[in-house]
């Protein structure tokens, strides 16, 4: 292991531990949802959604937390190349695909969750549930974190593959039409205001995640909430499945760096 990575060692270990943390806090809730009081009969789906991808967010504080360490590293002990780079930011992000699968697993699972159990409570009588707001909010909120965390995907996977290209010798001509003429310094400031950037929306969507179980709370949900959070869940599976590819390719693009040509 080279200098740079021995910076970063410890990230290996701590991001593939919180790889599991969204699924744990996904299977407490199925838990409590097939096991507990049946009083609770908001779709599955709407609280699990934000716990599966929390996992997801974590990966991003830390990886975006990592990389700067690599970076404060390398400048201060010199350590500039493609070999130490790509090294350490594999090792940062390394467990971002196993988050990534581990988190459409469970979003299948709470859809399931819900089939069964819509199965077991359908010869029971509901109450109407009317044109409650709370459910409709739930749904709507359950959304938009669906939504955020995706577009943190997106912009952290374009952050490490701007990196890369900077520092690949093989992709000049792709640096000099994505950079144009600015200095080292101006993309090194840039490179960092994004991993910043990165931290900040992933610790927002965490607090966020974590309000997300009280929503079942908000009582029976319409029809037309139950019927549009299975188009939710599945959507979310379908949309994070190309992450998944791309951060898998990028980490082994990254891995390929780091041996000699």
């Amino acid at each position: 292991m080279n200098d740079a990575m021995a910076s970063v060692s410890a990230f290996g270990p701590i991001t593939f531990v919180m790889a599991f943390v969204g699924p744990t806090l996904t299977l407490i809730l199925i838990c409590f949802l097939w096991f507990g009081p049946r009083r609770f009969r908001l779709p599955a789906v709407l609280p699990g959604i934000p716990l599966a991808l929390t996992s997801i967010a974590l990966q991003v504080l830390a990886g975006g937390i990592g990389i700067l360490t690599a970076f404060q590293e390398i400048a201060t002990q010199r350590l500039a190349g493609v070999r130490n780079v790509a090294g350490s930011m594999a090792v940062v992000t390394g467990s971002f695909t196993i988050s990534i699968a581990l988190s459409i697993g469970f979003v299948a699972a709470l859809v399931v969750l819900q089939v069964f159990r819509d199965r077991r409570d359908e010869q029971t009588e509901w109450p109407d549930p009317g044109n409650k707001l709370a459910p409709r909010v739930v749904f709507f909120f359950t959304a938009i974190l669906a939504i955020a965390t995706i577009a943190l995907l997106w912009f952290f996977e374009r952050t490490l593959d701007l990196i890369m290209v900077i520092v690949d010798s093989t992709r000049k001509v792709e640096a000099q039409q994505m950079l144009g003429n600015q200095g080292m310094g101006d993309v090194a400031a840039m490179i960092s205001h994004r991993l910043i950037l990165s931290e900040a929306l992933s610790f927002v969507l965490l607090a966020m995640f974590m309000v997300a179980p009280f929503s079942i709370l908000a009582g029976e949900a319409p029809e037309w909430v139950r019927g549009q959070s299975w188009t939710l869940a599945i959507l979310t599976a379908l949309c994070l499945i190309p992450f998944g590819i791309a951060f898998h390719q990028e980490i082994l693009y990254m891995i390929s760096l780091t041996h000699p040509r």
